[in-house]
């Protein structure tokens, strides 16, 4: 059963599968953010490529399924490139975006196939790997548009070095007024 510091799972969850950033990457990002004009940043301590969200309410019981399953998955490591900045939605998103690497798309893969095995249904959405940044009012004036526009087309050639996705972990987010905060009830190493 996936531990956390609190003891373990208790009741449904709001989860998700990730790979999150080394602490140089992080810094990175949010570097970026401060240049942003305007927006809610994420806190960069909640950084991530999400590979599955599970959903709101997900049983205890499919976690500790999901997490027999990903602790059975043996993929190799593999650099994580992250090149462009992005939005999504109306805009309602900044991202820095992720190269879907073949790894990365496998890995990807091998989640939903794990979550899928647990009984776990997952949206039907494109994988799009990214590291969200900040968020938007659903009715940006068009100065803050424009604004926005000048922040993208001036980050265009935005890039880090590539890093190694070493693991990848099973996280709980609970939603709280000052945004997510997420604790990691489990760890899977990739093979290096």
């Amino acid at each position: 059963m996936p531990r956390k510091a609190s003891g373990g799972v208790r009741g449904p969850v709001r989860a998700f599968v990730s790979i999150d950033l080394p602490p140089e990457e992080t810094a990175i990002l949010a570097a970026l953010q401060e240049r942003l004009p305007f927006g809610r940043r994420a806190d960069p301590d909640t950084f991530h490529v999400t590979l599955a969200f599970l959903g709101e309410d997900v049983a205890e019981e499919a976690v500790e399924t999901l997490h027999e399953e990903l602790i059975a998955l043996r993929l190799p490591d593999f650099p994580l490139e992250v090149q462009g900045v992005s939005t999504l939605g109306a805009p309602a998103v900044l991202m820095a975006d992720v190269i879907a690497s073949d790894p990365l798309v496998t890995l990807h893969a091998r989640v939903a196939s794990a979550c899928r095995r647990a009984g776990i249904t997952l949206d039907r959405r494109r994988f799009r790997p990214h590291v969200t940044l900040a968020r938007f009012r659903r009715d940006l004036s068009a100065h803050d548009l424009d604004r926005l526009t000048r922040f993208l087309e001036s980050e265009a050639r935005f890039r880090l070095d590539p890093f190694n996705a070493g693991s990848f972990a099973l996280w709980q987010s609970m939603l709280t007024h000052d945004g997510p905060v997420h604790e990691e009830l489990a760890r899977y190493p990739l093979a290096r």
